[in-house]
């Protein structure tokens, strides 16, 4: 998108560094710090050894029932070198167990175990609150349009594909 087109479009106001409050990446980073830390201490307050990413993690273990490292490290964002470390720690916790793949022995499939689902399970009630909290006073046609925002700005920066 040229200049002109930026202007017209209005998008022009919110890459301004001038106004380093208003810049979408920041305030997205904002936003994402304040709900991973305020998670970590609910969790931790909780008495429960998982930190957020774990939690992501057991997530899609639910909701996919079974994925290869490479897709944990796709739908959770990461990179695989983090996955892999957060995979030995889950294993050592009882939470996740490796398969050998039937389809290819040089890779492995993570499955939840049920130590696993039970934490999972202990985790939701307290990212619902924190979400609560984080998301009071947003009206649902708001939330609506933020996520589509979202989804549309990891869209075109390609995230998974690159």
């Amino acid at each position: 998108m040229d200049n002109n087109n930026l202007q017209k479009s209005g998008i022009q106001d919110f890459i301004s560094f001038d106004d380093y409050d208003k810049v979408p990446g920041f305030v997205i980073s904002q936003a994402a710090y304040a709900i991973s830390k305020t998670l970590t201490r609910r969790i931790k307050e909780a008495g429960i050894n998982v930190t957020p990413h774990e939690f992501a993690i057991l997530n899609r273990l639910t909701e996919h029932k079974t994925l290869n490292q490479k897709e944990i490290a796709l739908l959770t964002y990461k990179d695989r070198p983090a996955v892999t470390r957060m995979l030995e720690r889950m294993i050592a916790k009882g939470f996740v167990i490796k398969r050998v793949s039937q389809d290819d022995r040089r890779a492995y499939q993570v499955e939840l175990t049920q130590q696993g689902r039970v934490m999972r399970d202990k985790i939701v009630p307290i990212a619902t609150g924190v979400m609560t909290q984080a998301l009071n006073g947003s009206a649902h046609e708001q939330l609506g349009t933020t996520i589509k925002t979202l989804q549309q700005i990891t869209d075109n920066l390609d995230l998974q594909g690159g």
